[in-house]
């Protein structure tokens, strides 16, 4: 064997190269070649440990043979110590479950016994969880990062002993071939004929079996195993066996920008969006160019609201990649959100001016125009996106919200299931149709949806804003009022929220505290006439109608067709007996929606100031054909029928003024009730003394 070792290795001198080696050192401290001739000997290297150290090269093969056994040895000796461990450790785990994470269902079923039992355990948990804290989990990592060090320090990653030239030549093959694969795989995307996924993994598990530190070979499984996930029933196991490969690749060297940004890209599918920027920002600070990774960032910002911060790493992207299509689409895409419409059309031109038929780019473009008024210039591009891409979502959520501009709820709602038939994920298509049934006063489903898609992004202020509202129309004030809270954690100046905030402590009668929300939102944008609105009727339920008007007609000055202002502002001037300026609001309202209920009661009561009791009469029997089950309307109604027999008839029915009486006292609106005593006495003053007395 030695024999064959020698004729096989033929080895030569490092320093001596013409000259055949016939010695070597096994000294821990020596800094010579190991394995020399007998010129080095000659010019006394090697002469300290001579005798001690160096053998005949005869005797090479044997010492590694001897010295691999020895390390073998250890090495099981490690690995029976590693099951053992295990074994006790997964014993200790199953038991802590055991004992102490009891299912819900279980503890309903509990008899006396075991729940007392179950309860002096799980007090002692506490004091369990400090010490399997300081005794398992601190010595674990302590020892996992003993291992991590032994790992580089050893450089264990740079073996390559155990593989000779013609495997190297052989594995270059294997790997052209595996990458022949990828490409054959992009090509199968592209016409959707096969799929060649995994032939490419199990070459790259071949040459990773032969080579198990080869940093290339490494990248490229993990990046196989991410683009195949899709078509894999075990999505977030591939997931993971890929970022492992990764975290494996920067323990090897820290250096490898690409598998930081991998990783990030990992993260950022699974939502985990502050741990994917850490990760892109560690691939940045190796290369600044990496327009991925700036680009990665930029996403998780605009994921997570924060758009504005967003748009900058969108243009570190793009000025180094400016070709990038799918920069330039999220560009535009944030720009949007941040409702920067103009400049989002530009973005999206600078897509279409190179690739008219770009189907994202023409449904982001009608997106912004429906948002800008422009409803015929973006129904034809919304039609279009469809046209060129059949599975165009952005298409779809489009022209949904275009038929959600135009009323049609229930056609809108088919083009937003499309596009979640797409991806069920699409937060925007399921806010959109949640909107759509709110309009549709389906209250119920609308909060079903706005659910989904906070089961899919609990951050997801939209959404909440949603729920609250549905919440609001339900009369569930409090829980409405938790939804709005929670969107203002996320975003303390979204002022839907705030205003939100606001209308429920308006309901819950906290005046002072729904006027501050309404303030905050003012402060925000003062051009807001739903937070004028929602301030005014805080300043006219605290009886301050003087500002409360001027409220109103701020909103009135931004919109003058707002007839919730015009509304406001005819009570405040009712209140301070302004009836002519009332009736004129009141009159307004009712030019713009002839069917305003508050309007018909408001025209109503200024009528009822000046006598025109007939007219009120209709203009109140307008209003309860609106709100049927308004008592208010139904006894004022009945009040008015009471009142036209008083006024013809000499024959007084007590019971009849029993019931008016009855009323007003209930309604403890006293100056409506000296209001309504004012009719009688005008009218009848005779009969009402004999009634009275």
């Amino acid at each position: 064997m030695n024999q064959k070792f020698q004729q096989k290795q033929d080895f030569k001198c490092k320093d001596h190269p013409q000259t055949s080696a016939i010695f070597w050192c096994k000294s821990i401290d020596c800094r010579e070649n190991r394995i020399f001739c007998i010129n080095c000997q000659k010019q006394q290297k090697h002469y300290q440990h001579f005798i001690d150290d160096v053998d005949d090269i005869n005797q090479l093969n044997q010492f590694l043979i001897t010295k691999s056994k020895q390390s073998k040895d250890l090495i099981t000796e490690c690995q029976l110590q590693y099951n053992s461990t295990v074994q006790s450790y997964e014993q200790l785990i199953s038991g802590l479950n055991y004992k102490f994470c009891i299912q819900e269902d279980k503890i309903n079923e509990f008899e006396p016994n075991q729940a007392l039992t179950a309860l002096d355990s799980l007090v002692l948990f506490d004091d369990m969880k400090i010490h399997i804290k300081s005794n398992i989990i601190g010595p674990l990592q302590k020892i996992q990062k003993i291992l991590d060090d032994l790992y580089m320090q050893l450089e264990l990653q740079t073996i390559k002993y155990q593989i000779s030239d013609q495997q190297r030549a052989t594995n270059q093959i294997d790997y052209q071939k595996g990458s022949f694969f990828l490409y054959l795989f992009f090509l199968a995307i592209s016409l959707n004929i096969i799929n060649k996924s995994n032939d490419a993994i199990q070459i790259f598990d071949k040459l990773l079996l032969i080579d198990p530190f080869n940093l290339e070979f490494m990248y490229q499984k993990g990046f196989q195993l991410i683009i195949f996930q899709a078509n894999s029933l075990n999505k977030l196991n591939k997931q993971q066996e890929a970022q492992q490969i990764y975290k494996n690749i920067i323990k090897i060297n820290p250096q490898y920008e690409l598998s930081y940004w991998k990783i990030g890209d990992i993260l950022r599918e699974q939502k985990s969006y502050q741990k994917a920027k850490d990760y892109y920002d560690k691939c940045i600070q190796i290369n600044n160019n990496n327009s991925a990774s700036q680009f990665g960032i930029g996403e998780c910002l605009k994921e997570t609201y924060k758009y504005n911060q967003a748009l900058e790493y969108y243009i570190k992207a793009i000025q180094i990649s400016q070709s990038n299509q799918l920069y330039i689409q999220s560009y535009g895409d944030c720009l949007s959100e941040l409702e920067r419409y103009q400049e989002a059309i530009e973005a999206y031109d600078v897509i279409l001016n190179n690739q008219s038929k770009n189907a994202d780019a023409s449904a982001g473009k009608g997106i912004c125009l429906l948002y800008l008024n422009m409803y015929k210039e973006a129904e034809v591009l919304l039609k279009n996106s469809l046209t060129l891409k059949l599975d165009c979502i952005l298409g779809y959520y489009g022209y949904g919200l275009y038929l959600y501009s135009q009323n049609q709820y229930q056609d809108a709602i088919n083009y937003f299931v499309k596009a979640l038939d797409i991806n069920p994920q699409h937060i925007h298509s399921l806010n959109q149709t949640g909107e759509c049934l709110y309009s549709m006063n389906d209250y119920q489903q609308a909060l079903e949806c706005y659910q989904k898609a906070l089961d899919i992004n609990p951050q997801n202020f939209p959404s909440l804003n949603g729920k609250g509202e549905c919440l609001y129309s339900m009369n569930d004030y409090q829980q409405a009022l938790e939804c709005y809270q929670k969107a203002l954690d996320i975003n303390p100046q979204n002022f839907p929220s705030l205003n939100g905030k606001g209308e429920c402590l308006y309901s819950m009668n906290d005046y002072q505290q729904a006027l501050e929300c309404y303030q905050k939102a003012l402060d925000i944008n003062p051009q807001n006439f739903p937070s004028l609105n929602g301030k005014g009727e805080c300043l006219y339920s605290m009886n301050d109608y003087q500002q409360a008007l001027e409220c109103y007609q701020k909103a009135l000055d931004i919109n003058p067709q707002n007839f919730p202002s015009l509304n406001g502002k005819g009570e405040c001037l009712q209140l301070m007996n302004d009836y002519q300026q009332a009736l004129e609001c009141y009159q307004k309202a009712l030019d713009i929606n002839p069917q305003n209920f508050p309007s018909l009661y408001g025209k109503a009561y200024c009528l009822m100031q000046y006598g025109q009791y007939g007219d009120a009469q209709l203009l109140l029997e307008n209003a309860y054909q609106l709100s049927p089950d308004n008592k208010i309307i139904e006894e004022l109604l009945c009040i008015y029928t009471h009142l036209n027999k008083f006024n013809v008839s000499i024959q007084i029915n007590e019971n009849e003024y029993k019931y008016i009486f009855k009323y007003m006292l209930k309604s403890q609106n006293f100056p409506q009730v000296f209001f309504y005593i004012q009719i009688f006495y005008i009218n009848n003053f005779l009969k009402f003394f004999i009634y009275l007395t």
